[in-house]
């Protein structure tokens, strides 16, 4: 299939980046369940950082191992590293895709909990949110999982299905959570909107040349002060 027609090299590249995109999207899970779930525990981004490292170290080093293999190995060597890495990525790809969703049901039920008058449209909306996230994140990394247990089985998927699920699921679950958060959360859009403004605005400015520039109200104050001045002297 693609996977195994493909070069080694980029077949390696492919796997660290799929893995750490889905470690990243643990991650952020993680960490969001645990501001939910103790509001007043303040993170410490140290280990968080250093787990985010250390997983890309160790999977950078499993697929330099299956390279390594594929470009000097015998045939049957480079077949048995190939199906240790595969039970590897399979083993930690169910780790993350249960954690996931045990930290989405965690943060869902933790808003629930909360009944008092003022938060419940917050906490209405944010579930929403939560419960989107969560069924995007289902359904592609399902896909994603399905294909990859029947990776090296007689029961493949159809073509269109199988390069969904390997090249596209993943990828497009962590593009679209952004796109989530800024259609759900009106202090995202205002952000954007911010910076989307000063980014035209400067734009704007560098390419008049010899532009007016505009003046602050401090300096059109001053402006109005001295014509007064210069029309009593008058």
């Amino acid at each position: 299939n693609e996977l195994q027609n493909a070069p080694p090299t980029n077949h390696a590249l492919f796997r660290v980046f799929l893995q750490c995109t889905a470690f990243t999207t643990c991650l952020l899970s993680v960490t969001r369940t645990i501001c939910m779930c103790v509001p007043f525990y303040r993170l410490n981004m140290t280990p968080i950082v250093t787990s985010l490292v250390l997983f890309i170290v160790g999977v950078t080093a499993c697929q330099l191992t299956g390279l390594i293999s594929a470009l000097v190995g015998p045939e049957g060597f480079v077949s048995h590293v190939n199906g240790i890495l595969l039970v590897i990525e399979r083993t930690v790809m169910t780790v993350i895709f249960v954690l996931v969703i045990v930290c989405n049901i965690s943060s869902v039920v933790q808003l629930r909990r909360v009944t008092r008058d003022t938060l419940a449209e917050i906490n209405r909306r944010a579930t929403i949110t939560v419960f989107i996230l969560s069924l995007f994140f289902c359904v592609f990394n399902v896909t994603f999982m399905v294909n990859l247990y029947v990776y090296d089985t007689p029961n493949q998927l159809p073509a269109d299905v199988r390069w969904f699920g390997f090249f596209m699921a993943i990828p497009l679950n962590s593009a679209l959570n952004p796109c989530i958060y800024i259609i759900r959360k009106q202090p995202m859009r205002e952000f954007l909107a911010r910076m989307v403004g000063r980014i035209v605005g400067r734009g704007r400015g560098e390419g008049r040349m010899g532009a007016a520039i505009p003046l602050t109200d401090r300096q059109k104050n001053n402006s109005i002060l001295c014509s007064n001045i210069g029309h009593s002297e008058m």
